[in-house]
């Protein structure tokens, strides 16, 4: 069973059928025209007005849902460790290195989320600030990208780096300083 901050439960992030979804919105399975007044009704009841912002994106043909886009100000409460218990190892890991610290991607089949972390530390309280539920790689109407081709932790794939960029597998909460 998984826990979720009271933030995650109150916007209805979780799984559907192991895939990450919001309100049983799937990407690439929810069609657009037959549940967008439920799902305008549905999130209208449930957004703070103000703290989050939560963006519809339709497929390339307007028959489904694509994507779920979700803004959080870093006030709220969708934690980095929250995204790992309910979703579990990210399969991949990009990093951003500037000298005011790190832009952190957990990527996983169907779900991105993005952070900025201050200080070198990644730890489970890191706030998310942005996070992308997708239609997943092999579901039609078309082939898309699978992020989670390189690097990993469940492919063993280890490490692709360039300056100030490095793709990695999930190492758990650590330190970046290099």
């Amino acid at each position: 069973m998984h826990h979720t901050s009271d933030i995650m439960s109150s916007i209805g992030l979780t799984r559907c059928a192991d895939v990450p979804c919001l309100r049983s919105l799937v990407p690439g399975q929810t069609l657009w025209f037959a549940n967008l007044p439920r799902v305008v009704a549905d999130l209208d009841n449930a957004l703070d007005p103000g703290h989050q912002n939560i963006s519809l994106v339709p497929s390339e043909d307007g028959s489904h849902i694509e994507a779920v886009e979700i803004i959080l100000p870093g006030s709220q409460g969708v934690r980095a460790g929250d995204i790992v218990l309910l979703y579990g190892p990210p399969c991949r890991v990009d990093i951003r290195y500037s000298p005011k610290g790190a832009n952190v991607v957990f990527q996983y089949p169907g779900l991105y989320a993005q952070l900025d972390i201050g200080g070198w530390q990644l730890n489970p309280d890191t706030r998310i600030h942005f996070i992308i539920l997708r239609r997943l790689a092999n579901q039609p109407p078309y082939p898309k990208s699978d992020p989670c081709a390189f690097g990993s932790s469940r492919s063993g794939v280890g490490v692709r780096s360039t300056l100030g960029y490095a793709q990695r597998s999930w190492r758990g909460f650590t330190s970046l300083r290099q």
